[in-house]
């Protein structure tokens, strides 16, 4: 026969074991997969008690370091009218006497020689037109000769880039496709 101490030991153990090796322990650790009776399956940080749940790794997260940093101007560029880069604006005849209405079409990021560091090639481009963009018109961007599909959005995400130089630029065009305006080629670079 056990003694009461030993009893109280072995009590102690069974309990140890118990709670070490439910399944409470294992959904601190993060992300729970299940599957119900339907068949459905869940995602979750707790399973329900009668449910057998599995760990999930989950993705890494990109985090971009100083990433407001990248919208400041280059240390090289002064404020010298010679380090501005100048917008082309290319007038169109239209059937009206409409001209051109746009003042300002140009890159708010990246800068016209700028490296970004970006260890899966991830960037982001971002515009400023002025006036607001009018709702017949949208913007097409062009990114290493590739024109992106047509938008209305003033930002666009290029993925996974290789390393090395890049050339970036937008144009704003009407339903019929006609230009209304346009930036100069940008050249920026990219550090993975």
């Amino acid at each position: 026969m056990l003694s009461q101490t030993s009893h109280i030991h072995l009590s102690i153990k069974i309990i140890l074991i118990a709670l070490l090796t439910s399944p409470v322990l294992l959904q601190a650790e993060g992300i729970l997969k299940w599957t119900d009776a339907q068949g459905v399956v869940h995602y979750g940080d707790e399973a329900p008690r009668n449910q057998r749940a599995k760990a999930i790794d989950m993705p890494q997260i990109t985090v971009v370091e100083d990433y407001g940093k990248q919208w400041l101007p280059l240390e090289s560029e002064k404020p010298k009218a010679a380090k501005f880069r100048s917008i082309s604006v290319k007038k169109v005849a239209v059937k009206s006497s409409f001209q051109a209405s746009y003042t300002t079409l140009d890159f708010i990021a990246p800068k016209s020689g700028q490296t970004i560091k970006a260890k899966d090639g991830d960037i982001t481009a971002m515009l400023k037109v002025k006036p607001p963009l009018k709702k017949a018109h949208k913007l097409i961007i062009t990114i290493d000769g590739k024109a992106q599909k047509k938008t209305r959005s003033r930002i666009a995400n290029f993925s996974n880039l290789p390393a090395g130089k890049h050339t970036l630029s937008a144009q704003i065009v009407d339903n019929s496709d006609a230009l209304k305006m346009r930036t100069d080629e940008l050249t920026f670079n990219v550090k993975r």
